[in-house]
């Protein structure tokens, strides 16, 4: 039998409030993505399966990847807009962040 994940999240406010259409693991097992059609990309910390970080997309997500050294989480939508956001220690421990096409977080 397979074990359920309570993940929590410290402000309500942050909290996926939509479908999430897509998850990913991080190569180091350490760190899961997920996003979907509320806009929001979080990164969790799978050891204790709290949020460290959340950027919002212009558009729903339909798909989300990290790098081979999971340092980058990319991050795409059906119109075939690809973004990225650093998963830097320094860039985890900041909020919610605004993702641009064009230009990385």
């Amino acid at each position: 039998s397979s074990k359920g994940v309570e993940l929590s999240v410290e402000n309500e406010a942050l909290k996926h409030t939509d479908v999430i259409r897509c998850l990913a693991f991080a190569p180091s097992g350490h760190l899961m993505a997920s996003a979907g059609d509320d806009k929001l990309v979080k990164v969790w910390d799978t050891q204790t399966w709290k949020c460290l970080r959340s950027w919002l997309s212009p558009k729903k997500i339909s798909a989300v990847q990290f790098s081979p050294k999971g340092d980058w989480v990319f991050i795409a939508n059906k119109f075939g807009e690809v973004l990225t956001a650093s998963c830097s220690p320094a860039e985890l421990e900041k909020q919610v962040t605004e993702l641009k096409p064009g230009a990385p977080a």
